[in-house]
C-alpha cells in the first residue's frame, strides 16, 4: 500500500513540475510563439494518436511473426521537428 500511495505521489510531482517549468519557459517565448508551439504540440500528439499508433498495431496484426519471435520493428513514420526562429532580436 504504501509503495503505492509513493509511486502516486512521485507521478503528481513529476507532471506538476514538467508542466511548471514549461509554462515558465513559455512566458519567455511570448504568446504568439508559445501558441505556436502548443499547436505543433497538440498536432503531433493527436497525429500520433490518430495515425502513427493504429498503424503500428495494424501492422502488427498483419505480420504477426513478428511479434512471436519477439522482434522489435520501430516505424518510423514521422519525426517530430520543432523549429522557432526569433523575431529579430
Amino acid at each position: 500500500m504504501h509503495v503505492l500511495v509513493l509511486f502516486i505521489l512521485v507521478c503528481f510531482f513529476s507532471i506538476t513540475s514538467a508542466g511548471f517549468f514549461t509554462i515558465l519557459y513559455s512566458l519567455e517565448w511570448g504568446k504568439e510563439k508559445a501558441n505556436e508551439w502548443l499547436t505543433t504540440f497538440l498536432l503531433s500528439f493527436f497525429q500520433s494518436v490518430i495515425v502513427v499508433q493504429p498503424v503500428k498495431v495494424g501492422f502488427s496484426r498483419v505480420y504477426p511473426p513478428c511479434s512471436r519471435n519477439r522482434v522489435h520493428i520501430i516505424l518510423m513514420i514521422s519525426t517530430h521537428v520543432m523549429i522557432f526562429t526569433s523575431s529579430g532580436s
